[in-house]
């Protein structure tokens, strides 16, 4: 996924990559140490556009048993 600074789509694609590779919520929370409380406020704020900071996309990702991955591409 290329961010189009979209939280929204941010949102939707982290949820898409969640049902295709099988990780519930309740799996990120086991790995993080967070409530489902938690972890929804977190999906909650990005499907209504607020900006996740790079160290909850790097939670997510860690939650999730993958690592975040940044590069920077020419437009």
């Amino acid at each position: 996924m290329i961010y189009s600074g979209d939280n929204k789509q941010l949102h939707d694609e982290i949820k898409s990559f969640m049902k295709e590779n099988g990780i519930l919520e309740q799996d990120i929370c086991n790995v993080l140490g967070k409530t489902r409380q938690n972890l929804s406020t977190i999906f909650n704020r990005m499907n209504h556009g607020d900006d996740p900071d790079l160290y909850t996309l790097y939670r997510l990702a860690k939650g999730m048993g993958y690592k975040l991955k940044i590069d920077f591409v020419k437009e």
